[in-house]
Order: C-alpha cells, then sequence, then structure tokens
C-alpha cells in the first residue's frame, strides 16, 4: 500500500501556527526549510503517506477495498463501482458502500 502511495508527489503547505509549534519544537531541525511569504512563516513538506481528510484518502480506500473485495471473489458492478456482487451458496450477496 505504502508503495502504490508514493508513486504520487504530494506536498502541503503548512503555515502561521502550524510552523511556529514546530519551530518551538525542534527549531535548529526546521529553521532551515521554513520560507516568509508577506512576512508570515511557511514551511513546504513532501508527504510519505496520504492525509486523512483528503481525495487522495478517498481514493486509497476505494482501491484497497474494491482488491480485497476482488480477490474474496466478488465482481465489481460496471455500472456502479461501489457495489460489489458474489453467489454464496446458491444466494447472491451484495456489498454496498459509499
Amino acid at each position: 500500500m505504502q508503495a502504490e502511495q508514493l508513486d504520487k508527489i504530494i506536498h502541503m503547505r503548512l503555515v502561521r501556527t502550524m510552523v511556529t509549534a514546530l519551530l518551538e519544537l525542534e527549531h535548529d531541525m526546521y529553521q532551515l526549510f521554513i520560507v516568509y511569504k508577506r512576512g508570515e512563516p511557511v514551511l513546504y513538506v513532501q508527504l510519505l503517506k496520504a492525509l486523512y481528510g483528503t481525495v487522495w484518502v478517498a481514493r486509497l480506500f476505494y482501491e484497497v477495498l474494491k482488491k480485497q473485495l476482488v480477490d474474496m471473489g466478488f465482481k465489481i458492478n460496471p455500472y456502479d463501482t461501489c457495489v460489489a456482487n458474489k453467489i454464496i451458496e446458491g444466494k447472491q450477496c451484495t456489498i454496498i458502500w459509499h
């Protein structure tokens, strides 16, 4: 999963209070990377993992869930990709997520 995430480079911009907090924690480590825009400290970082609450995380969740369901024998509905079906002991099992 992490290797899949790393094929897309994602940067994040930290400003004001977050930068100030990081400087208070590890001033020597972060000071070299701080830039000032309009007089305020800004720090640009590259994420190694997806950040909770972003569209990228939602997409990663979808891809992982879809792969797990397909690996378990479910077939993804081509018309609604958030629906998976499988026949189990002669009965249809449908999983729907959103």
